[in-house]
């Protein structure tokens, strides 16, 4: 599947594909974690297409394809010239587990000066992100309890040092 896949900056013509990707592996990553209504809530302010369009033209965002299908992005953006913020890494639940998000988040990393720290926020019992940023040098640096759309989340901030 990996070598079946292309990695490219997004384009305002990949927006209901990335839609599609965000509502999909929410549900699929945070079931049980965050309450739907809450996730929907989310997606509905996050992915919204005007929303969209300003972080592919004002952030870093790629796009994973596989035959011409968004399957996958990633979105970074700058918290000041050395510190960048890993908004967002997801790929539909059937590309996982198989190196297109180690390949797409070092396609990411292509794009940021070199010695620039990497901050990601990840929910605590999302041992999947979790393992992944540890297995790409993320440590722990904060485990941290805040208000997500009304409901309270412990959240585990982690940084990548380069």
């Amino acid at each position: 599947m990996k070598s079946e896949v292309t990695i490219s900056p997004a384009l305002e013509t990949d927006v209901q594909g990335i839609q599609k990707v965000a509502q999909t592996t929410w549900h699929d990553t945070y079931e049980g974690l965050i309450p739907r209504n809450i996730q929907d809530a989310f997606l509905a302010r996050a992915y919204a297409t005007e929303m969209l369009q300003k972080k592919i033209t004002h952030t870093l965002m790629f796009v994973v394809r596989h035959k011409d299908q968004v399957v996958g992005f990633a979105n970074a953006f700058i918290k000041d010239p050395e510190r960048f913020e890993l908004a967002a890494i997801y790929l539909l639940p059937a590309y996982q587990g198989q190196g297109v998000g180690a390949e797409l988040f070092k396609a990411l990393q292509t794009e940021l000066p070199a010695d620039a720290s990497i901050d990601v926020e990840v929910e605590k019992g999302n041992a999947r992100a979790e393992q992944f940023y540890i297995a790409k040098g993320f440590e722990v640096v904060e485990v941290f309890n805040e208000d997500f759309f009304g409901c309270t989340l412990q959240t585990v901030r982690m940084v990548k040092k380069r």
